[in-house]
């Protein structure tokens, strides 16, 4: 599996998603740190659903790993933008963000 050369952070904004939270605690790949008061000290996954929060070390997930447990949370088969890009909703999402510069 390749690393990333440069260190950088996705942030994902799930909303409503908060009640799936817990579907990550199935995944072996994912050792809940959280709850045993570790602190991250390499790749993690941080999920605040506002009324909990979860921290789990992600140094052991494979690429799209996240997505496609959400994809399969939500029973969608297009979750992996490389296969099936949208490029109308990457679109509508930029003009989005381009609208709130001035914010």
């Amino acid at each position: 599996m390749g690393r990333p050369t440069v260190r950088h952070t996705h942030v994902h904004f799930l909303p409503g998603l908060g009640n799936a939270a817990s579907i990550f605690d199935s995944k072996p790949e994912l050792e809940n740190i959280h709850s045993k008061g570790s602190s991250p000290t390499g790749p993690y996954l941080w999920i605040n659903s506002g009324n909990d929060t979860q921290v789990y070390d992600a140094s052991r997930l494979m690429g799209q790993e996240i997505r496609r447990t959400i994809g399969q949370y939500l029973a969608i088969d297009d979750w992996d933008w490389a296969v099936a890009p949208k490029a109308a909703l990457i679109a509508l999402t930029i003009e989005y963000w381009r609208d709130l510069k001035d914010v």
